[in-house]
């Protein structure tokens, strides 16, 4: 009977298990976690601000610790005590736990873990050093992945009670400098950053040459995919581009090293992932990414997030206050798996001029479209002060309700190397997204689906390809008795994985030889000749087709090459990828075909193969290029083109002003259109947009309202927030300027009215000379002058005689409508006379109540 009941009881605590497994699985809770880094080594130092976020209304701590804290040196004893003093604490306040495993190193602690050789290198073979003099080990380097692995291992073991009764909710493991999982974007050798590209270590490299070897399986496969010259597989390294890094991911070399470099990292993800979940197997496990979607994350090896997940519980990042969350928070929720978790980072740290209203706002977006947890940096006791108002609305906002399935409105997919080599913003899927999220006042969910077309065949090339016909032998007509001379080209014959070896003929007349891949002799007599020729690749497979001679007693001299259709202009972005194909149907060849093209000034940063031009185009201006297309019998023709580089073009939107869900978009403005005022509220917001990669915008309104803005994340809007101007009929101009890391790449102007109209019947109303408006008024005062009048002088007067003077920056005249800027003079609520000098003696009066 006892043996029954213990196994009942094994069987019910089991069962148990298994449920609280399930439950926390399936968590329907939203979280907001207090994110300690823990940078400051002092053992207590942050257990205030653990526990003022948590009772400001945080229901969620997330801990890093870091492997050099816990192990100072290889034969150091463990010290656990600041972490476990902060698990602790969270216990007593009954929160759950996150924990980031920090397996990166200071540069002064590695000795005993690895060596220098070991540590990630950058395309200039610099090993990593950055932010707190950190670095880490090349993923290819298995020694020290299995150390770090062995240290993973360690925290999930002396944790594995309070994972048992649920209080952990997830575990990471991050690398970088900046406590994320990724490879690194810059370094500082020499103690400053500059932007480059990892891993180029020896260990990387090694493995790559491996990789490389079983893909290609012959070096001269390899030279013919990559358009190198390599005598054996030792001698390839990954390539490098110092001027422009996004280019070290071009063509069939660059899409290699990613693929690789996607590999290697995506084996580390699941190592650690494995270890983790060989301790206890209820462990919920997150990769932790700075960014899957910026500028940088090509060179971090993230934009395939996806497939790196495959054995993960859900995906992080760490947007920046100014990034468009709505739009991250689309992406990684459409590329999860079921069941796995959409996270995101605050770091609310203000730069001069942000508003705190920041904060809030990514905290709301992502939740809105689909975040399970968002984790807060509280470093300070200030930042502290500032975010505890935030935290408390959230819990009121967000915490307090279970978690919610998104509702997307729309969807659509793109393709991995499409943002490999363009990124999300110029390859066009953020735009794409905000065609369908809708204008930003209110923007809705949009499923984004990412096709990881890079990844689905990364042993193109270990099985031969046989070589093919690519040009058909054109019939050559010969006159008896005449020297005949024909150097087959290579363009006849292609392979596409390798090279042509060998090309032989059967058939041939006794009078005609073939040496060298060139024909010759002088035929005696007429007749049609008919021979094969076989091509054999490097590999022994071959391709076989006709060629015919006819010898008749006039011959055919051999035809020019004709221009079938013209090259049609090109247009480029200004600091944007330039891709432009030369259709096949531009030349023809009557009596052969045309075997190359050759194309002439082209622009500095662009360059030409394989019928297309590509390049960065980081130069504005007009270019006449010139194709040469030969025959082949080498005779010519040639054509022009032009390739126009322009400034981006921006555009505004008009918008009514308010609250969230009281915007909407009325309409794009056009240059110099007039609106009709009584069809608009009365309260307006312009907003700027560009059709290339922006990080900052300058607006400025003048006319019968003036108002300046620089904002610096989205939106770009003339006012923050629900401000905006009055809709008062005048004259407006719009100056906007679009910045990329400081350098200006658009600016344009626009100008528009706001015409008086009937409400009734639509029609415009002439305004009457001299008509003062708004009146009462607040910040701006117009009056409609007489043709051909000008202001010689304007004075203010108060109700106690007093004048005050208006000085010629706080007025302006457009189209006969003066209007006076009163926000200048800094005018106080009252009762005015605004006096007008038309002439020498002439004044005209008005009076007007200034709110």
């Amino acid at each position: 009977m006892r043996q029954l009941q213990r196994i009942c009881l094994w069987v019910f605590g089991c069962v148990l298990l298994l449920l609280s497994h399930l439950t926390s699985a399936n968590d329907g809770q939203r979280y907001l976690a207090v994110l300690l880094l823990n940078t400051n080594r002092s053992l207590d130092i942050d257990l205030d601000l653990l526990e003022g976020g948590v009772k400001a209304g945080c229901n969620a701590v997330h801990l890093t610790i870091y492997w050099d804290q816990v192990y100072t040196t290889s034969t150091s004893q463990a010290d656990w005590r600041k972490y476990d003093n902060q698990i602790n604490l969270a216990q007593k306040l009954g929160v759950k736990i996150a924990l980031r495993i920090l397996v990166g190193r200071h540069v002064s602690r590695i000795q005993g873990f690895w060596e220098n050789e070991h540590r990630q290198r950058d395309q200039q073979g610099q090993a990593l050093i950055s932010g707190y003099s950190a670095t880490y080990f090349s993923y290819a380097h298995r020694p020290s992945v299995e150390k770090a692995r062995a240290f993973i291992k360690e925290v999930c073991q002396r944790y594995n009670n309070l994972q048992q009764q649920g209080i952990i909710s997830w575990v990471s493991v991050s690398t970088t400098p900046t406590q994320e999982t990724a490879y690194y974007h810059e370094n500082a050798p020499e103690g400053w950053n500059y932007p480059t590209v990892f891993d180029y270590s020896p260990s990387m490299q090694q493995e790559f040459r491996i990789w490389l070897t079983r893909k290609y399986k012959k070096i001269a496969r390899l030279n013919v995919f990559w358009e190198t010259e390599y005598r054996s597989f030792e001698e390839v390294t990954p390539p490098v581009s110092f001027k422009y890094r996004e280019q070290v991911f071009w063509g069939a070399a660059g899409r290699d090293w990613y693929v690789f470099r996607h590999a290697v990292f995506k084996q580390f993800v699941e190592q650690t992932t494995q270890t983790i979940k060989e301790v206890n197997s209820s462990y919920r496990v997150m990769t932790d990414f700075g960014s899957v979607f910026d500028q940088i994350s090509v060179f971090c090896g993230t934009l395939a997030f996806r497939d790196l997940n495959r054995t993960t519980d859900g995906v992080k990042i760490n947007d920046d206050l100014l990034y468009d969350h709505r739009f991250s928070t689309d992406l990684l929720r459409s590329n999860v798996l079921p069941g796995q978790w959409v996270l995101n980072e605050v770091f609310p740290i203000l730069k001069q001029g942000q508003s705190p209203d920041l904060i809030p706002k990514q905290i709301d977006e992502n939740f809105e479209h689909g975040a399970h947890w968002v984790s807060m940096v509280i470093d300070t006791r200030a930042t502290l002060d500032l975010v505890r108002p935030i935290i408390r609305q959230t819990e009121e906002k967000w915490l307090k309700k279970p978690f919610s399935a998104v509702n997307p409105v729309d969807q659509m997919s793109y393709t991995l190397s499409r943002v490999v080599e363009f990124g999300y913003y110029s390859g066009g899927v953020y735009s794409e997204w905000l065609n369908r999220a809708g204008h930003v006042s209110n923007r809705k969910p949009v499923n984004i689906r990412m096709v990881e077309d890079l990844l689905t065949d990364t042993l193109q090339g270990s099985i031969n390809q046989p070589p093919a016909v690519q040009n058909m032998m054109p019939t050559k007509y010969i006159k008896v008795h005449t020297d005949f001379t024909y150097r087959l080209k290579s363009e006849v014959f292609a392979d596409i994985d390798g090279a042509i070896e060998k090309v032989e003929v059967s058939g041939l007349p006794p009078w005609l030889t073939f040496q060298n891949n060139v024909f010759s002799g002088t035929p005696a007599q007429t007749g049609i000749y008919r021979m094969l020729l076989r091509a054999t690749d490097d590999d022994g497979a071959s391709v076989e087709t006709a060629f015919t001679i006819i010898v008749d007693n006039t011959g055919r001299a051999n035809q020019v090459p004709v221009l079938q259709q013209a090259i049609p202009a090109a247009k480029g972005v200004y600091k944007q990828p330039f891709t432009y194909t030369i259709s096949d149907q531009t030349f023809s060849d009557p009596d052969g075909f045309i075997s190359r093209l050759e194309v002439t000034g082209l622009p500095r940063w662009a360059q030409f193969g394989r019928k297309e031009i590509r390049g960065l185009a980081d130069t504005v201006g007009v270019y006449i290029v010139t194709v040469r297309a030969f025959d082949d019998e080498d005779a010519v023709v040639q054509t022009t083109f032009t390739i126009t580089v322009s400034y981006p073009v921006v555009s505004f939107d008009l918008v009514q002003a308010g609250k969230p869900g009281e915007r909407f978009l009325i309409k794009r403005l056009q240059n110099g259109e007039a609106l009709e005022a009584s069809g608009l509220p009365p309260l307006l917001n312009i907003y700027a947009s560009c059709d290339a990669v922006f990080d900052e915008f300058e607006l400025q309104l003048t006319g019968t309202y003036a108002q300046k803005a620089q904002p610096e994340s989205s939106p770009f809007a003339l006012f923050k927030g629900d401000g905006g101007f009055p809709t008062v009929v005048g004259s407006y101009q719009l100056k906007g300027n679009a910045y990329f890391q400081k350098e200006l790449i658009s600016s344009i102007t626009y100008r528009f009215q706001l015409i008086a109209t009937d409400p009734v019947t639509k029609l415009p109303i002439s305004l009457t000379d001299w008509t003062l408006y708004p009146n009462p008024c607040n910040e701006f005062l117009n009056i409609k002058l007489p043709d051909k009048v000008a202001v010689q002088k304007i004075q203010l007067v108060n109700t106690e005689g007093q004048t005050l003077p208006v000085l010629l920056n706080a007025a302006s005249v457009t189209n006969q409508l003066l209007s006076i800027n009163l926000r200048e003079l800094a005018l106080p609520p009252g009762l005015y006379f605004l006096k007008l000098q038309k002439g020498d003696f002439f004044w005209e009066v008005f009076k007007f109540l200034k709110q």
